[in-house]
C-alpha cells in the first residue's frame, strides 16, 4: 500500500473500531426490546460501514415465548421492528428513498435460536465480513437478553395481577383503580388495596405497601390482604383495632418486613 494512504487507512480502521465500541456500549445499556431496537436504528448503521439504515425483522414468539396460548407474542411497548410471526401486522419495514441502497440481510442467532434478520441499507461493500459478523452477533446477544428479560418480567407480573382484588359493586358508590408500577423494569411490588362493605353504615377502604419491589413483597402483601379479609368483617369500623391486628400478623409471620397501611372508614349518611 502507498505510504501516503497509510494514515487514512489507519484513521478509517480506528473509526470503525470506535463505532463498534459505541454500538457495544449502547447494546450493553439496552434492557428492553424497544431499547435494543433503538440502539440498532441509531448506532448500528455507523458500525456497519456507514450504512444509511438498519432494521430488525424478528420472530417475537422465539424472543418471548407466550405463557398461555392466547397471549400475544408481541411484547407491549417493544416497537420499532417487524414481527415475522405476524405477517399481517401493519408494522412493516420503513421505506427508504435511496434507490441505490441495496439491502443486506444478516441472520441473527443466539444460543442456537434463530431470532430473525438484520436488514442493512446502503452498507459499504468494502466493510470486512468479519466486522459485519461481529456486529450481527452483538445485536443477536442483546436481543436474546432483552427477550429473556421480557419473559421473566411477564412470569413475575402474572401472579401480581392475579392478586389484585375485584372491587365490590356498592349502591351509591363508584370506585375506580389503577395499578401503576414504580419502575418501567418491574411491575411487581408490595402494593395492595381493597374495598369492604362492612355493614349498612360503614364502607372501608384499605391501602398498603410492603417495603421493596419484587415477587416476594407481592406475596407478603397477598398474605396481608388475606388477613385483612378476615379481620375487617370483625372490627372493620374500628381502624385502630384493624391496624393493631395487622401489625400483630406481620410481627408473627414476617418480622423482618416493614409495611405501611391506611385504613379509611366511611360512615353512611343517615336516610332522609
Amino acid at each position: 500500500m502507498d505510504r501516503a494512504r497509510l494514515p487514512a487507512a489507519e484513521q478509517a480502521a480506528r473509526a470503525r473500531l470506535q463505532h463498534l465500541y459505541d454500538l457495544t456500549a449502547a447494546l450493553a445499556g439496552a434492557i428492553t426490546l424497544a431499547e435494543v431496537s433503538h440502539a440498532v436504528s441509531e448506532v448500528a448503521p455507523a458500525a456497519l460501514g456507514g450504512a444509511t439504515a438498519a432494521e430488525l425483522c424478528l420472530h417475537a414468539a422465539r424472543l418471548v415465548p407466550p405463557l398461555q396460548p392466547e397471549d400475544s407474542s408481541l411484547p407491549v411497548g417493544a416497537g420499532g421492528w417487524t414481527d415475522l410471526d405476524r405477517p399481517s401486522s401493519s408494522d412493516g419495514p420503513l421505506t427508504r428513498e435511496a434507490a441505490d441502497a441495496v439491502p443486506l440481510a444478516l441472520s441473527l442467532e443466539a444460543d442456537g435460536v434463530h431470532l430473525g434478520m438484520l436488514i442493512v441499507y446502503g452498507s459499504d461493500s468494502s466493510t470486512a465480513p468479519e466486522h459485519v459478523t461481529a456486529v450481527a452477533q452483538q445485536i443477536a446477544q442483546a436481543l436474546r437478553r432483552a427477550g429473556l428479560h421480557e419473559h421473566e418480567h411477564r412470569v413475575a407480573e402474572r401472579p401480581q395481577l392475579s392478586l389484585l382484588p375485584q372491587l365490590p359493586q356498592l349502591p351509591g358508590l363508584e370506585t375506580a383503580t389503577c395499578y401503576a408500577p414504580g419502575s418501567d423494569l418491574l411491575s411487581v411490588g408490595g402494593d395492595g388495596y381493597d374495598v369492604y362493605d362492612v355493614d349498612a353504615d360503614h364502607i372501608v377502604l384499605s391501602i398498603g405497601d410492603v417495603a421493596g419491589h419484587g415477587l416476594h413483597e407481592a406475596t407478603v402483601m397477598a398474605q396481608v390482604t388475606a388477613a385483612l379479609r378476615n379481620i375487617v368483617p370483625r372490627c372493620g369500623a374500628d381502624p385502630a383495632a384493624v391496624l393493631d391486628e395487622v401489625d400483630t400478623f406481620l410481627g408473627r409471620c414476617h418480622p423482618e418486613r416493614m409495611a405501611t397501611a391506611c385504613h379509611l372508614v366511611s360512615i353512611a349518611a343517615p336516610a332522609p
